[in-house]
């Protein structure tokens, strides 16, 4: 075992805690919709996987694009195709009120000072394609690219509360334990929790 996990039950609050060996720092695991507790609150963080291509077409980048298309939009304002974006990400900041309206939208990092509730999108660039060359290629994940994004979480973002889904693990097909190992490591201290897709 490489790691261990909390799990919680946001709806009923219950607490199962496991040691990780020591290390001080925890991956809490939840049952839900990101995007709805983003909404809600319980995020100021939330990181998902994206392609080099520009296309925010499938799985969670889709609901993104949907719901939040200013992160679209900043995706698609770098070099579709581009090797570079590996490793790094861009952002969109979405402003709420106290019932968990939209009442504004940035490309750039809020202030604190600002009222009311603010989630922070990261577009991390985890994965080169979307498509893989062949049939034996099995993992799109580049797991050099989640460590270095992650790097720049804890760098960019220490102290506020990360939440993501199965990054790299779902469509890219890379390995969770090697992954949650990179998040753990490079969140090291951090809030951070896996939320695990439930409608």
């Amino acid at each position: 075992t490489t790691h261990s996990q909390i799990e919680l039950d946001c709806q009923s609050a219950s607490t199962t805690t496991t040691s990780l060996g020591g290390w001080g720092f925890w991956m809490k695991v939840v049952t839900g919709d990101l995007l709805v507790l983003g909404r809600e609150g319980k995020f100021d963080v939330i990181i998902h996987g994206c392609n080099c291509f520009n296309t925010m077409g499938a799985g969670i980048a889709k609901s993104i694009k949907q719901q939040f298309p200013a992160a679209y939009y900043v995706d698609s304002l770098t070099k579709k195709g581009s090797r570079d974006k590996l490793g790094t990400y861009t952002l969109a900041v979405i402003r709420f009120d106290e019932d968990g309206n939209k009442i504004a939208t940035t490309t750039a990092a809020a202030n604190d000072d600002d009222d009311g509730h603010k989630l922070t999108i990261v577009n991390a660039y985890t994965q080169y394609h979307w498509r893989r060359k062949d049939r034996n290629q099995a993992i799109l994940a580049n797991y050099d690219a989640i460590r270095a994004v992650f790097a720049q979480m804890k760098k960019d973002f220490s102290g506020k509360r990360f939440g993501y889904p199965y990054i790299g693990a779902g469509m890219a097909q890379g390995d969770w334990n090697i992954i949650s190992q990179i998040i753990e490591d490079e969140l090291q201290g951090e809030d951070h929790t896996l939320v695990v897709y439930k409608p």
